[in-house]
């Protein structure tokens, strides 16, 4: 009987704990990258359709538990003549390396586009945990999605929330005091 009411005095806490906890500051940088000839069938000169990232640096406050946004990049999608015959290459990837509180990853997007009257391009969303001095920082992407009807540029961000997550042993000894607290208190 003691048992069930210790682990739900963990809990408590533990859920107490991240709810006071306050916000840690979180710097990141990302790396630049570039993919060409997204839209090239061989039929044609050039390197149509191209898509940059221009990595993107700075620093953001986060709540611990609480996905706070950030934008990693700045996307162009440079688009060629558009094609009047519809074809979807095999799936491309793109990576990049983002760094957080000092803590490299290379991030690696599987890109599809579909050619045609639009060339359509969609950066799929990762997930990736970093392990920092101040705590775990999950890292999550947003998809992306251009639609280019024209040729030309087309501008959009690459974003995503970072998620702070105090330690389980930190958690885990901080509930176990609070519980030992409250069990000398009744006592």
């Amino acid at each position: 009987m003691r048992i069930p009411l210790v682990r739900t005095l963990i809990m408590v806490a533990a859920m107490a704990l991240v709810a006071v906890a306050p916000a840690v500051t979180l710097s990141f940088s990302a790396t630049d990258f570039q993919i060409d000839k997204l839209g090239w069938d061989g039929t044609q000169p050039g390197n149509y359709d191209i898509l940059t990232g221009t990595g993107l640096s700075g620093s953001v406050s986060v709540p611990y538990g609480v996905p706070t946004p950030i934008a990693t990049h700045d996307l162009v999608f440079d688009v060629g003549i558009n094609s009047q015959n519809a074809w979807t290459p095999s799936p491309y990837s793109v990576s990049y390396d983002l760094t957080i509180e000092g803590v490299t990853k290379t991030i690696t997007h599987q890109v599809n586009v579909k050619i045609g009257l639009t060339d359509d391009l969609d950066i799929l969303p990762v997930s990736t945990v970093f392990h920092t001095s101040k705590g775990i920082v999950v890292y999550t992407s947003n998809l992306v999605s251009f639609r280019a009807a024209d040729s030309g540029q087309h501008y959009k961000q690459l974003t995503g929330q970072l998620e702070t997550v105090p330690e389980a042993a930190t958690l885990a000894l901080a509930g176990l005091g609070l519980a030992t607290a409250l069990r000398r208190r009744r006592r």
